[in-house]
């Protein structure tokens, strides 16, 4: 892993282009590497980064084409097994509705309130004496974060 590393750094630091590969090439690349860390030959964060730094390169270069392909596809395309077409979607806006901001505004006060029932381990009276009940605070799933240091 740590020569892949360094073999990108000088292909980056050499400015050329590195010689074309095939896509089952990289999928059997990936596959080795995930092999190695399921195996216990090498340590998991250092593919996590690899894949960290792959999946930002790709969604640079989706961002780049998108405009392109939409209008590519103005009428769907089938490739290679694969139907492509343009597609979007949409969300409805509720805050011309005086009603429904009130209502919205009364949900995230109750909210606060009971955040903080639940800090103080249990109920709270709010100002006019209504019992607030704590809210249950559930713990999400553990995960990774990637960030790049300096």
């Amino acid at each position: 892993m740590e020569d892949l590393f360094q073999e990108m750094r000088e292909i980056e630091q050499a400015n050329i282009t590195a010689v074309p590969i095939s896509i089952d090439e990289i999928f059997d690349f990936l596959e080795a590497e995930k092999n190695k860390v399921v195996d216990g030959y090498t340590d998991g964060y250092k593919l996590a980064i690899l894949l960290d730094i792959l999946n930002d390169k790709l969604m640079e270069i989706k961002t780049t084409i998108s405009q392109i392909v939409i209008r590519e596809v103005e009428n769907p395309i089938k490739y290679n097994g694969f139907k492509i077409e343009q597609s979007s979607g949409g969300r409805y806006d509720y805050t011309t509705n005086e009603y429904w901001i009130s209502l919205n505004k009364e949900i995230k006060e109750i909210e606060k309130k009971m955040q903080l029932a639940s800090k103080v381990n249990g109920e709270i009276a709010d100002e006019n004496g209504e019992i607030i009940t704590s809210a249950i605070f559930k713990q999400n799933k553990i995960s990774y974060k990637i960030s790049k240091t300096k």
